[in-house]
């Protein structure tokens, strides 16, 4: 159960929505202060920021193959799956469980015990886990950015917590040098806790049939069913 949950937690934390440009603010230059003394990030990092951003607000839809490694203590967790984004829409299918939003009904289909848990999907619980470049400009206002280096086809950056409305400590962050697009995202909690994701094959812009963000709740006996929506 401890692994389904962690599932669900880094999966909407990375791909909760694609958003249109008017949602991603491509004008803030992020001014920080915390306790009245102003924190100004790498100048290089912010230039690539802002590229990665800007790449991401043109996207319609993504599709992409996604590596996830969960780390908590003594724990630690591996799965692997592919996502559909679109708008406030997802999915993501792996082995054992479907996770799938079409921006209202948010639908968990375990697939060893045949079971379907649903609640709303809310825009606070996208807001919270969303997607890479969102959670980034987010978090950068609570943040210090380094770029740390040039790695092979990536620039890295790291994110430095300094305020306690960015829930993580470190954000290191792969970016694709040709499309300024994430391949790679560690997020560390704690000394002991943080997730790893690995993202593959990116197609763009893709048509998505529309019945890939719904699910059919005939399929599973009632008695199987967890309805949490109010």
């Amino acid at each position: 159960m401890k692994s389904r949950i962690f599932v669900i937690i880094i999966f909407t934390f990375f791909v909760g929505k694609v958003y249109n440009a008017p949602t991603i603010n491509l004008n803030d230059n992020n001014p920080k202060t915390t306790n009245g003394q102003k924190e100004l990030s790498d100048a290089q990092a912010i230039k690539v920021l802002s590229k990665v951003y800007k790449s991401y607000a043109s996207y319609s839809s993504l599709k992409m193959n996604i590596d996830i490694t969960i780390k908590d203590g003594d724990f630690s967790y591996k799965k692997s799956g592919k996502a559909s984004v679109k708008g406030e829409q997802y999915k993501l299918e792996t082995r054992d469980e479907s996770i799938i939003s079409n921006g209202k009904t948010l639908w968990i289909y375990l697939k060893g015990d045949n079971s379907l848990q649903i609640t709303n999907a809310t825009a606070n619980d996208q807001n919270l886990f969303c997607y890479p470049a969102l959670l980034l400009q987010k978090y950068q206002k609570y943040c210090v950015v380094e770029f740390l280096r040039s790695e092979g086809n990536d620039y890295v950056l790291q994110f430095t917590s300094y305020n306690e409305n960015c829930p993580y400590q470190k954000i290191t962050v792969n970016i694709n040098k040709s499309n300024y697009t994430i391949s790679k995202i560690e997020a560390s909690e704690t000394s002991e806790t943080s997730y790893l994701i690995n993202v593959k094959n990116i197609e763009k812009n893709k048509t998505i049939n529309q019945t890939a963000f719904s699910f059919d709740e005939k399929k599973v006996a009632q008695s199987k069913i967890q309805d949490f929506r109010f």
